[in-house]
C-alpha cells in the first residue's frame, strides 16, 4: 500500500485528479449561469456534465503515464484505454441524446413526423398565453395583454402565418403537450413565456420553440422598467422575425416599430378594458367603455383606445338593438384610422360597423384595406359577402383562410358553418358548427343552427331530436324557447311552436331574436284567429325592426325580414315588393328558411316561385364552384 502511495505521489496524480476536479466544477458554474440568462436547453448542461466525467478518467490515464518528468513517450496501454474512454464517452452521449429526444417527445406528445401541419408551415407560429408570475392575480389582464400586443405585432408581418388571440387563449394555463397544441392550431413554431411585474419594473421571459425538433430558436430574458415594455415588445417581434426568416417591408418594420402611446396609465386602461371585451356581456362592455374613456381623457390620440370603443359599441348595438351604437362605432373606427392611417384594426371595426349599418360599399373598401394591411383578418371580408353581396362562394374561400389562423375561434367556425349551410353543403355546414360547440359548449344557439342543417337535408326527426338536446343543455333557457319555436314552426307543428315563444319571449337576451319570434307567433296566432293579440305583436316586431333601423340602409336579410312583416300584416304585394329587393341586393339565404312559414305562405305566386328559382340556381352554382375548386 505504501508502495502505490509513492508511486501515486511521484506521478502526481492526486494533484492532476485535484486540479482537474477544481477546473470542472468551475466550468460547471459557468455554464449554469449562461445556461440561465440564455435560456440554453438543459441538454448542454448534462451533456457538459458527461463530457467532464469521461475526462476526468483521461486525465488519470495521462497523469499516470506523464505525471513523473521524463515520461513524454505514449505506449500500446496507454492508447488501448484511452481508445476504451472514448467508446465509453461516445455511447454515453448517445444515451443522453436518445433520453433528452424521449423527455422532448413525452413533453410534446410523440415523434415529429406524426404532426400534419398545412402549408405556410416554415413561418408558422402560435404565441401561447404568457403565464403571469406576478405576486397578485389581477395583473393576469396584463400578461394576457402582453401576448396580445406580441401576437398583434407580429401579424403585421405578411410573411408569416400568425393563430389569432382567440384561439391561443384557450391553451391559457393548459397542461397539453407543446407539440399536441401545435398539431391542433397548425403550426411549426411556438412562442411562450412570462410576465413578472412589480411596481414600475416588469420582466419577461420568451422562447422560440420549433416544436418538431423541440429546440430553442430563439430565447431571452427581459429586465426592464415598465416605461420599455413597448420597446421589449417591438423587439422580442423582430427577434421572432429574424429567427422565421421573414422578410420585412419597410412598412412592416415601421409597425413592429410603433410605440401605441406615451401615457403607461392610459396603456394599462386599454388592456384591462380589452380584457373585459373578450366577455360577451352588456355590463361588462360597459365596464369596458367606462376605461376606455377615462384612457381616451388620459391620451387623446391613442388610437387602439378608439379601435376599442368601436368595438364596445357594436357590441351594444347587438345587446340593446339601437342604430345609434352603430353610428358611435363608426365614429370611434374613423377617429383611430385618421390617427393612424396605417391601422389595419381601425379598418377592420370601420367594416364590421359599416356592414350592420348597411353601408355595404363603403365596407367593403374598409375590409379590403384591413386585409390589405393585416392577412388575417379577413373574417369582416368573408362575413360581408355571404350577407351582403350574396357572393356565398368567395365567402366560403376566405372563412377557409380565415380559420387557417384562427382554428378555434367558435364565432368564425359558427359564421362559416352558416355561409356553408347557405350554399346548401348542411353536412359541411355541421361540421362546422360541431367544431364550434367543442370550443365553446356554452354556446347553445349552435344546437339551433345545427337543427337547420337537417332541415336542409329534409331529416325531421333529427331536427327535433337535436331541438329537445339544446332545452335540455340550457335547462329550457328564453333564448333555447325561442330557437325550438322557430324549428317545431318549421316542421309544421305550430300549436307546440306557438307554446315555445310564449314561454321565451319574456325574456331573451338578444333583442334580434326577440324581433323574430314576436314576428313568427304573430302569424301563428294570426292563423288560429287571434287577430288582435296577433296585430299587438306585429306591432311590436315592426316597432324594433324600425329601431334596429332607423336611418340605415338596409341589408338584404333586412329586406327579407320587412317581406315576412308585410306577409304578417297581410301586404303580400308589398312582401313581393320587399323580397325581390332582397334578392336583387344579394339574399341568398333561402336555405336559413326551410320551412318557414310565412314565406312559404307565398308559394304558388308565379312571382314569388321564380325568384326562388333564381335563387336556387344561383346558389347551385356556387356551390358547385366551391366544390369543384375544393374550398
Amino acid at each position: 500500500m505504501e508502495n502505490l502511495w509513492l508511486r501515486l505521489k511521484e506521478r502526481k496524480l492526486v494533484q492532476w485528479a485535484l486540479a482537474y476536479l477544481a477546473g470542472a466544477w468551475l466550468l460547471l458554474q459557468v455554464l449554469d449561469v449562461l445556461g440561465q440568462n440564455f435560456d440554453w436547453p438543459r441538454s448542454v448542461f448534462r451533456s457538459a456534465t458527461v463530457l467532464l466525467g469521461i475526462g476526468f478518467l483521461a486525465a488519470l490515464v495521462l497523469a499516470w503515464y506523464h505525471g513523473e518528468q521524463g515520461r513524454q513517450r505514449m505506449g500500446g496501454v496507454e492508447l488501448l484505454m484511452l481508445t476504451g474512454i472514448l467508446v465509453v464517452a461516445g455511447v454515453a452521449m448517445a444515451l443522453v441524446g436518445r433520453g433528452e429526444d424521449a423527455q422532448a417527445e413525452a413533453r410534446l406528445g410523440g415523434a415529429a413526423p406524426e404532426i400534419t401541419l398545412p402549408r405556410a408551415e416554415r413561418n408558422s407560429v402560435a404565441v401561447l398565453p404568457f403565464a403571469n408570475l406576478s405576486e397578485s392575480r389581477e395583473n393576469e389582464y396584463f400578461s394576457d395583454g402582453i401576448t396580445d400586443e406580441i401576437l398583434t405585432t407580429l401579424a403585421n408581418v405578411r410573411d408569416l402565418r400568425v393563430i389569432s388571440r382567440t384561439s391561443v387563449m384557450q391553451y391559457k394555463g393548459t397542461s397539453k403537450p407543446l407539440r399536441q397544441i401545435a398539431s391542433e392550431l397548425g403550426v411549426a413554431h411556438i412562442l411562450e413565456g412570462s410576465v413578472q411585474r412589480a411596481g414600475e419594473r416588469v420582466r419577461i421571459n420568451a422562447q422560440l420553440i420549433d416544436v418538431q425538433t423541440d429546440q430553442h430558436l430563439w430565447a431571452e430574458r427581459f429586465d426592464r422598467p415598465l416605461e420599455d415594455i413597448f420597446a421589449v415588445q417591438s423587439e422580442i417581434a423582430q427577434q421572432i422575425a429574424r429567427a422565421l426568416q421573414a422578410e420585412l417591408s419597410p412598412v412592416e418594420q415601421a409597425r413592429l416599430e410603433r410605440r401605441p402611446t406615451t401615457n403607461l396609465v392610459a396603456y394599462d386602461f386599454v388592456l384591462r378594458a380589452r380584457n373585459l371585451l373578450q366577455i360577451p356581456d352588456r355590463q361588462t362592455y360597459e365596464a369596458a367603455l367606462e376605461l376606455i374613456h377615462e384612457a381616451l381623457v388620459l391620451d387623446p390620440t391613442y388610437s387602439d383606445a378608439f379601435a376599442a370603443r368601436a368595438i364596445g359599441f357594436r357590441g351594444l348595438y347587438w345587446f340593446h338593438g339601437e342604430a345609434g351604437w352603430l353610428d358611435s362605432a363608426v365614429v370611434a373606427a374613423r377617429r383611430a384610422i385618421t390617427l393612424d392611417p396605417d391601422f389595419a384594426p381601425g379598418y377592420e371595426e370601420l367594416g364590421w360597423a359599416l356592414t350592420l349599418r348597411g353601408d355595404r360599399e363603403a365596407a367593403l373598401e374598409a375590409h379590403r384595406q384591413a386585409v390589405k394591411l393585416n392577412p388575417n383578418l379577413a373574417a369582416g371580408l368573408a362575413s360581408l359577402y355571404d350577407y351582403d353581396f350574396g357572393r356565398l362562394d368567395e365567402a366560403a374561400h376566405l372563412w377557409e383562410r380565415t380559420l387557417e389562423t384562427d382554428p378555434t375561434n367558435a364565432i368564425f367556425l359558427w359564421l362559416a358553418g352558416r355561409t356553408y349551410l347557405h350554399l346548401g353543403m348542411p353536412e359541411r355546414a355541421r361540421a362546422l358548427f360541431g367544431r364550434a360547440k367543442k370550443v365553446q359548449p356554452a354556446f347553445h344557439w349552435l344546437g339551433y343552427f345545427a337543427s337547420l342543417t337537417f332541415l336542409a337535408e329534409g331529416r325531421p326527426q333529427q331536427a327535433r331530436a337535436e331541438v329537445q338536446r339544446t332545452l335540455a343543455e340550457t335547462r329550457n333557457s328564453p333564448d333555447a324557447m325561442l330557437w325550438a319555436g322557430q324549428i317545431t314552426a318549421a316542421l309544421g307543428d305550430l300549436s307546440a311552436a306557438g307554446h315555445y315563444f310564449e314561454r321565451g319571449l319574456p325574456e331573451p337576451t338578444s333583442t334580434w331574436e326577440k324581433e323574430r319570434a314576436e314576428l313568427t307567433l304573430a302569424w301563428i296566432l294570426q292563423q288560429s284567429g287571434e287577430a288582435e293579440q296577433a296585430r299587438r305583436l306585429l306591432q311590436e316586431a315592426s316597432s324594433r325592426f324600425k329601431n334596429r333601423r332607423r336611418g340605415h340602409s338596409l341589408r338584404p336579410e333586412d329586406y327579407a325580414e320587412s317581406a315576412q312583416i308585410r306577409v304578417v300584416a297581410g301586404d303580400h304585394e308589398g312582401a313581393i315588393r320587399e323580397l325581390q329587393e332582397a334578392v336583387r341586393n344579394g339574399w341568398r339565404h333561402y336555405l336559413q328558411y326551410p320551412g318557414d312559414p310565412i314565406l312559404n305562405s307565398l308559394r304558388g305566386d308565379p312571382r314569388y316561385d321564380r325568384l326562388m328559382a333564381e335563387v336556387r340556381a344561383d346558389v347551385d352554382r356556387m356551390r358547385a364552384r366551391v366544390e369543384r375548386e375544393g374550398w
